[in-house]
């Protein structure tokens, strides 16, 4: 282990830095390395030259970088250089209408697409992993309808890489190319390296790509296929705590799930650059807790919109069924409970309208959407708008539901917009019955079959029918 490597090791241990601490991980948790794919490289360089240098001095180039320093001769970098650039026989990156992007609209959508999470784009910066490219050079070493292809289906290059697919429209990829093709360090690095050499010794390339392992991490075509960088021990089902937290761990840090979010205590970079904090993505420390794990398998794998008046959401990683299984255990034994789902407490019929009629006494939908699709109301600031509960018996588990009711900011942190309704933070209440309105409302929302307003129409009818009354208001009903 180089020096570097045990320094943000060591710190790591100690509990010093940011980015390192979350750099370490990769080699705590055994990582192996997984560089990109050097197949069709020629459909990826935007200039040859930025190539040669980049062999030369990687960390010049790429601040950063995993890429070790092998003190490369210029006669070899140009060998290796025409050696790679030689190859670019695959389709991927040369279709696509990509020009005519707004680089100020792609760098609002590199932030509010997440991007910013995980990559540096200033010189000197460093990104969520060692393994994530900093994109502070792109604009010289890419070319922009490899970029565009990139962004629409980053597993047609590369089979095994971290990168999800994100929801992108045509112009929105247009724009971050614009962006990305903006970011130019380097160019001094570039100038001062040796001109490429499209005649430089091919074959003597070949010969230091295997002389120096580069097919460990690289696949080369001719060449051995590199390693996986992990293998999972639970993915059959088995293992002990200790193992599944490991094994999940491997997978946060290798899929950079705290480029976004806070797991375990540590990381949600991506807030650092959203000019309002409170519209980051959720913490996901006690997540296990909170949800079920036959629907979290499921959304790891197909994700589906939980707030749709959100820019920023859930990428699709194209996770396997055994990986979305080793996440949820994983969530679950970091929040020391059973990794099977949380059954649904019998309940009566007047449990359930109790439920609805104080669901509408706290004007609940004032902030949460209880149908799939609905549109926020006009005006409505979506800092101050709420998880979509249509999804809650599905989703959420009871018991955790009614902690949360209870104290929110004890459960879901201080940056919570949910208001202690029930108890003050000392925990006396501030309601007649809390547990038996908390009791109620979860059993409402477990069993919502139909948006509240329509079944508080059905049952103002009903005691209009029985009693005589006309529209009764909710909010001022009587216990």
């Amino acid at each position: 282990m180089g020096i570097r490597r045990t320094t943000i090791a060591l710190l790591t241990v100690l509990g010093i830095g940011g980015a390192a601490h979350v750099w370490a991980e990769d080699h705590i948790v055994g990582l192996g390395a997984l560089g990109p794919p050097l197949t069709a490289v020629g459909t990826k360089i935007r200039d040859p030259n930025w190539l040669v240098a980049y062999l030369l001095e990687p960390s010049r180039m790429t601040p950063g970088t995993s890429m070790p320093d092998f003190g490369f001769e210029p006669a070899e970098a140009l060998a290796i250089a025409a050696a790679l650039l030689a190859d670019g026989s695959d389709s991927a990156g040369k279709t696509g209408a990509w020009k005519g992007g707004n680089p100020r609209t792609g760098e609002r959508l590199f932030v509010a697409r997440g991007c910013r999470g995980c990559h540096a784009v200033r010189p000197g910066e460093h990104g969520v992993s060692e393994r994530v490219p900093s994109l502070a050079g792109a604009g010289l070493k890419l070319r922009g309808a490899w970029i565009a292809a990139w962004l629409a289906s980053p597993r047609a290059y590369h089979s095994r890489t971290a990168m999800p697919r994100i929801a992108l429209t045509d112009d929105e990829i247009r724009h971050l190319v614009a962006f990305v093709l903006e970011q130019r360090a380097g160019e001094e690095a570039v100038a001062e390296a040796p001109r490429f050499d499209p005649a430089a010794d091919r074959a003597r390339g070949v010969e230091l790509l295997e002389h120096y392992e580069c097919s460990t991490c690289h696949t080369l075509r001719g060449l051995p296929a590199a390693a996986p960088p992990y293998e999972l021990t639970t993915a059959d089902g088995t293992g002990d705590r200790d193992a599944l937290l490991h094994d999940g761990r491997m997978l946060v840090a290798y899929y950079n799930c705290r480029g976004c979010h806070s797991i375990e205590g540590r990381g949600g970079a991506i807030g650092e650059h959203l000019e309002r904090k409170t519209l980051a993505p959720p913490t996901l420390t006690g997540e296990g807790a909170r949800v079920q794990p036959s629907w979290l398998r499921s959304f790891l794998q197909h994700p589906v919109t939980l707030r749709p008046w959100l820019e920023i959401r859930m990428p699709d990683y194209e996770l396997s069924e055994s990986e979305a299984s080793v996440l949820a255990r994983y969530f679950a034994a970091a929040a020391d409970v059973e990794a099977t789902d949380e059954p649904l407490p019998a309940a009566s019929e007047e449990s359930v309208r109790r439920g609805l009629r104080r669901f509408a006494h706290f004007k609940c939908v004032q902030c949460h959407r209880t149908e799939r699709g609905a549109t926020p109301p006009v005006g409505a600031d979506a800092a101050d708008l709420a998880i979509d509960l249509s999804l809650a018996k599905k989703r959420l588990r009871p018991s955790w539901m009614r902690r949360f009711l209870a104290r929110p900011k004890e459960i879901a942190g201080t940056a919570t917009r949910m208001p202690a309704v029930f108890y003050t933070s000392e925990g006396s209440p501030r309601v007649d019955d809390p547990e038996g309105d908390i009791d109620a409302i979860t059993t409402f929302v477990m069993r919502m079959s139909a948006s509240p307003e329509t079944l508080l129409a059905e049952l103002g009818k009903e005691r209009e029918e029985k009693d005589g009354a006309g529209d009764i208001d909710w909010s001022t009903y009587e216990y």
